[in-house]
């Protein structure tokens, strides 16, 4: 847990130096609490386990179907968490990343942007124009 408050201080400060800022960052009672991988666990689709200052407690998650199919499909790996308090409800906001699917490259032409240049190209030579605006 110190290392993930000292994580969120570290960004905070980065964010206020980043801005020029002279002020100093603060954080409410009911500030958002990051967790990784040893701070959390997915016990099942409906319950986590969350390490608090008090020990470790089970919480019930209520997810929706995008959720659901996002956390059951392989191909998402979990990622930290932020487990943030809004009105009167505390909300786990998970993190997930998945590798980009390779994009078919073209077999012919060239792709490129048009800043309306003539010649943009010679490739095994061939001269590619484009059409001005």
């Amino acid at each position: 847990m110190a290392v993930c408050a000292r994580a969120k201080a570290v960004e905070a400060i980065k964010a206020v130096k980043a801005k020029r800022s002279e002020t100093c960052p603060t954080f409410g009672s009911r500030g958002s609490i990051r967790y990784d991988a040893r701070t959390y666990r997915l016990m099942s689709l409906d319950r986590v386990s969350l390490n608090t200052l008090e020990g470790r407690v089970i919480c019930r998650l209520i997810l929706g179907a995008r959720q659901l199919t996002m956390l059951v499909d392989p191909a998402w790996e979990l990622g930290g968490s932020d487990l943030v308090w809004r009105d009167g409800v505390y909300y786990l906001h998970i993190t997930q990343n998945q590798e980009a699917p390779d994009e078919a490259m073209p077999e012919r032409g060239v792709l490129g942007v048009d800043l309306g240049v003539e010649n943009l190209s010679k490739k095994h030579g061939q001269i590619v124009t484009t059409v001005g605006k």
